[in-house]
């Protein structure tokens, strides 16, 4: 089974703020290039600012994908190049590297792992998962001297359609088929979205029947409208940035969207 990537940060961190970094689409000439490096300042800017990678960061466009290989702004091997150049800035920051459907492009067609090669040239390999990534984060400091602990899961995602509802299923399904999650994160869908729902718990060595809060979150992506969004008629929506600030005083998750 896979084992959980653990990251113990500092104690003197009152809040941790995550940001999801997916559907960057390096390569496709919509990606707005400017606000992600823009971005990458942003996150070095203050030290309790971090990312979890989680796919479609290369558009990775080949003769046979949605995608138009003769219409992109740089090569698989410039997008490639690319990434890793601009998040070295940031490697310190990252939790966690997943791919998503378009590397896996590649991997499908000749064993190729794009995104694996950007972690291993930031020495990053053992953040990596192909599937998908179960983070635990502690930091901050709780009235028992004890540090606030977070269990994160990391997906990709897939699915969606043209409306809202087929994402949210998808995402509140499989939120509910993993016990000890306290965030999931997802992206694939090109929206902006959050929900805070409950879970019974039930306590039989206690006796007690109690309630616990879980945070999903869909991320935003980092393109402007237009091309295959417009000819397929699908919505404009938010790009960039995805904040969830994290408190280290006491357990509480908030999504901003």
């Amino acid at each position: 089974m896979q084992k959980l990537i653990v990251h113990d940060l500092s104690p003197e961190f009152d809040t941790l703020e995550l940001y999801p970094l997916l559907d960057l689409h390096i390569g496709d000439k919509k990606t707005d290039e400017k606000l992600f490096e823009s971005f990458l300042k942003y996150i070095k800017a203050q030290p309790n600012r971090f990312v979890t990678i989680q796919g479609d960061m290369m558009n990775n466009a080949t003769k046979n994908s949605v995608s138009n290989s003769y219409e992109e702004r740089r090569s698989p091997h410039e997008q490639k190049k690319y990434l890793k150049h601009e998040l070295k800035a940031i490697k310190d920051r990252i939790l966690c590297i997943v791919p998503g459907n378009h590397e896996w492009r590649s991997t499908r067609d000749v064993d190729d792992h794009p995104l694996y090669d950007v972690a291993d040239a930031l020495s990053l390999e053992h953040l990596y998962n192909p599937d998908g990534a179960f983070i635990k984060v502690s930091f901050g400091k709780k009235a028992n001297k004890k540090k606030t602990t977070y269990t994160i899961g990391c997906i990709h995602g897939k699915g969606g359609g043209k409306k809202s509802g087929g994402a949210v299923n998808n995402i509140e399904d499989y939120l509910y088929s993993v016990e000890g999650l306290d965030i999931l994160i997802m992206g694939h869908v090109h929206r902006k979205m959050a929900g805070k729902p409950s879970k019974l718990v039930i306590d039989p060595r206690n006796n007690n029947v109690t309630q616990k809060d879980v945070l999903w979150v869909i991320a935003a992506p980092w393109q402007d409208y237009g091309g295959y969004a417009f000819r397929s008629m699908l919505r404009p929506t938010t790009k960039g940035k995805t904040p969830i600030k994290l408190y280290g005083d006491h357990k509480e998750m908030v999504a901003e969207i």
